[in-house]
């Protein structure tokens, strides 16, 4: 059976240039209608003078720092078309166009469970070319690897690593990282071309997620089943012999 990503969080990065954290709060985001009314607070928000984060129940967090405007979203149970960050984006902006607005970016992450083996081997063993470097020290290298592709909708980023999974009751479970950033520098001149170019962005943020999961998916993980990932007829997944 071959492994697929899943995907974790989602989240969408408004780059702007100066803007201030004070222009958020969640009266504002809810009576201007960004934000629907059946949104529950999953808790108090914190207001700062270099932060203002608001979190929801439905495990969306909207953060605002100077600069930049972050909207944060689990995905556990979620499928794609119940992804809300980028609707409310867009609703945002709409709100608020006269932001002097310089970049997008999609930010997916998502991981493999793993055996502790393959994980602490994923990376050395399958991404890295053998030499002394893997050797140096008192333990096994720990790395992150990180590759760049050049598409047409932007550059995409993609780091890989070694993690733990928080489960619940203090559980963890080891994982293969994978970090997406898919940027889009904004280009136009003119405030209302740039707000077109903004609204494409995140009308076609599947576009991304797509090419993030099929990167994942199609380049290192398929290729990959055979020899690193392995089950035995019980389903429980065993360390390949490589």
């Amino acid at each position: 059976m071959t492994e697929e990503v899943k995907v974790q969080e989602f989240v969408l990065v408004l780059a702007t240039k100066g803007q201030s954290p004070s222009i958020l709060n969640a009266d504002f985001l809810k009576y201007s209608g960004i934000v629907s009314e059946d949104m529950e607070l999953a808790r108090e928000p914190i207001y700062t003078n270099q932060l203002i984060q608001i979190g929801y129940k439905n495990g969306l967090v909207i953060t605002a720092q100077p600069n930049r405007i972050v909207f944060s979203e689990l995905l556990q149970g979620k499928s794609t078309a119940e992804i809300t960050a980028p609707s409310i984006a867009r609703k945002l902006v709409e709100a608020l166009p006269k932001l002097n607005y310089q970049a997008i970016g999609i930010n997916p992450r998502g991981y493999v469970p793993v055996e502790q083996e393959i994980a602490t081997q994923f990376v050395s063993d399958h991404l890295l070319a053998k030499g002394p470097w893997q050797k140096y020290g008192q333990s096994s290298v720990r790395a992150t690897v990180n590759y760049v592709y050049n598409l047409d909708r932007g550059q995409l980023n993609l780091a890989i690593s070694e993690a733990s999974l928080q489960l619940p009751e203090d559980k963890t479970i080891p994982v293969v990282l994978f970090s997406g950033n898919v940027d889009h520098v904004l280009s136009a001149e003119q405030p209302e071309q740039n707000l077109q170019e903004i609204y494409q962005c995140l009308d076609s943020w599947q576009q991304d997620l797509n090419a993030y999961t099929e990167l994942v998916n199609g380049c290192f993980l398929v290729p990959l089943s055979e020899t690193v990932f392995k089950k035995d007829r019980t389903g429980i997944r065993e360390p390949a012999i490589v």
